[in-house]
């Protein structure tokens, strides 16, 4: 619904009426909708704008479109957004005519929820029980990241997957909530400020905590052998961005299992 809302708001001060003015295409066998936002209130975009259009801080300029994005920034939080969610989105313009931004969402199918249990299971117990979902879990879990929007869908999916999860702006911080409290899981990006996150799981394996965390990597690096170089320095399992939450959830109970 965040991505929705900015696609609608554009940061100016007129709104679009969702039932009216939003189109949703029928879902393509891949489970894949598609939203179609029709925009006739300016007057399109020049070919030459659109290609900039979803970058940080570039604005169609002409009067006329220049209310697309009035920060600079909202398009491209909404690009990143759906980037994160294996999602794409898109504006078919022409300038003199109006414009239509398409939003495209890889959603996860739904599936009838199983495994529920009415107190939390010890690690030792998830393999006999062969869990497929984590419902009743109970996992206590920390999410290091230092982008603020990557921050909120990561905290975002791991709420529609029942768990309520704290926030760590680098490998420093996460370090020292570590020691405030225990967590099951990590999810720690590789690339952070003050401390990374190949630092921060050196010195938690080098703690003299009684329970360490499982930390799971999260990076959109996309160098070779980076994932072996994570599982060598001490990360228990590696997600790369982007990624959605059906990937998320698969990671997790890949890990605790």
């Amino acid at each position: 619904m965040k991505i929705l809302s900015s696609s609608f708001n554009k940061q100016t001060h007129w709104t679009i009426d969702l039932e009216k003015k939003v189109k949703l295409l029928a879902m393509t066998f891949k489970g894949q909708p598609k939203f179609y936002f029709p925009d006739y209130k300016y007057n399109g975009i020049s070919k030459e704008k659109k290609q900039g259009l979803f970058q940080p801080f570039i604005q169609a300029e002409n009067n006329s479109t220049r209310s697309y994005d009035g920060s600079g920034l909202g398009l491209s939080i909404c690009y990143e957004l759906v980037t994160l969610m294996s999602g794409k989105i898109s504006v078919q313009s022409e300038l003199g005519l109006g414009s239509t931004f398409v939003l495209t969402l890889s959603l996860p199918i739904t599936k009838p929820t199983s495994a529920v249990f009415s107190e939390p299971l010890k690690s030792t117990e998830l393999k006999e029980n062969k869990l497929t979902s984590l419902n009743g879990l109970a996992l206590k879990v920390l999410v290091a990241e230092d982008h603020p929007v990557n921050q909120k869908v990561i905290v975002g999916q791991l709420k529609q997957l029942g768990i309520t999860a704290d926030v760590a702006c680098d490998g420093l911080i996460a370090y020292e909530k570590c020691q405030q409290k225990h967590y099951d899981i990590v999810l720690s990006d590789c690339h952070m400020p003050n401390m990374d996150g190949f630092e921060f799981v050196k010195k938690i394996m080098s703690s003299n905590m009684k329970k360490k965390p499982l930390i799971i990597a999260i990076t959109a690096d996309s160098v070779s052998g980076i994932k072996e170089k994570c599982l060598a320095v001490g990360f228990v399992n590696y997600l790369r961005k982007p990624f959605n939450m059906n990937q998320l959830e698969q990671k997790i109970l890949e890990t605790v299992a």
